[in-house]
């Protein structure tokens, strides 16, 4: 819980420390989130920085849902600090860090995320981070994914894609980008 909370406050000191002395930098707390997650939650990029120094997975999922996860967040009595909110849509499903950044609408972790590696088009639970930039109608992340090679006609093994998110859930402004980056209509 102490890495958690280090990393949570933005303690690179501590951090540093921590990780020199053994802590596995992949390591999943109590919420089933690893260091790297917690840091994109927050947008920390230094923190993101960090941690891929020490060569945290950026392909890792979460151990839990992010229903058990989140539900495990907000029981704890003691926490100091709020995270932001997870849209209920959105709860049981596993995650990465990119596709957490873009639920939280952190697009401050995403530059270090993909520089680390991240792929923008895995899939987890059959969702692209660019899926739930649709699914949430946030065109900033949806626009910056699309420029850092997301593919705007992924489809998932379950019929899911960004092009569908979109419309089911999204703005007019987010189909228009999608169609600028090659999305097809008409597949």
């Amino acid at each position: 819980q102490v890495f958690s909370i280090a990393v949570a406050l933005g303690r690179n000191d501590i951090v540093v420390v921590l990780l020199q002395s053994g802590l596995n930098v992949n390591g999943c707390n109590e919420y089933g989130r690893t260091p790297l997650m917690e840091a994109s939650i927050g947008g920390q990029n230094d923190m993101i920085r960090l941690l891929t120094d020490f060569e945290a997975d950026v392909s890792t999922e979460s151990e839990l849902t992010l229903s058990d996860s989140i539900l495990s967040t907000f029981a704890s009595t003691d926490r100091e600090f709020e995270r932001p909110s997870i849209p209920e849509a959105l709860l049981n499903h596993r995650i990465t860090a990119l596709c957490l950044a873009a639920v939280c609408n952190q697009l401050s972790a995403f530059d270090e995320l993909i520089k680390a590696g991240a792929d923008v088009n895995q899939e987890t639970n059959g969702k692209t981070a660019l899926m739930w930039a649709c699914r949430l109608d946030q065109a900033d992340i949806a626009k910056y994914l699309l420029q850092n090679g997301a593919d705007p006609n992924h489809e998932s093994e379950t019929g899911d894609s960004p092009l569908l998110a979109a419309c089911q859930f999204g703005s007019k402004k987010l189909l228009q980008i999608l169609e600028q980056h090659g999305a097809d209509f008409y597949k």
